[in-house]
């Protein structure tokens, strides 16, 4: 498995700094390349880097608390897209993808698009 999930999301936050809590930085390479560590660096890299947390409703640390119960050493590449996917879910945001690829198939995850009114999102 490779840090497809580690790297893509690293670019993809980046340049979108704005904290919702202080969780250590830790740079791509300071996570192994497991399940967990993928996890770890997905959750953190959130954490720290993503840009909306200020107007986003999601609990952040309630999601890691749910879904750090999932994931083990065993878990396959395949799950552990399946767990990001439902990270993101409910993210009010359009702006938002996770791109990767699992045996060289790539996929892109997405926050849900669509709304029953406008006033859902946040402007």
């Amino acid at each position: 498995m490779k840090n497809y999930l580690i790297v893509t999301l690293f670019f993809l936050l980046l340049g979108t700094y704005s904290c919702k809590k202080e969780a250590p930085v830790k740079s791509p390479e300071n996570f192994p390349d497991t399940p967990v560590g993928n996890f770890e660096a997905f959750w953190h890299g959130m954490s720290r880097y993503y840009a909306f947390w200020e107007y986003e409703k999601t609990d952040w640390d309630k999601i890691y608390d749910e879904y750090s119960k999932k994931v083990n050493e065993n878990t396959t590449p395949e799950e552990l897209q399946k767990y990001i996917g439902e990270m993101i879910r409910n993210l009010r945001d359009h702006h938002l993808n996770v791109k990767g690829a699992i045996n060289d198939t790539p996929f892109v995850l997405i926050p849900r698009r669509m709304f029953n009114n406008y006033q859902q999102y946040h402007f």
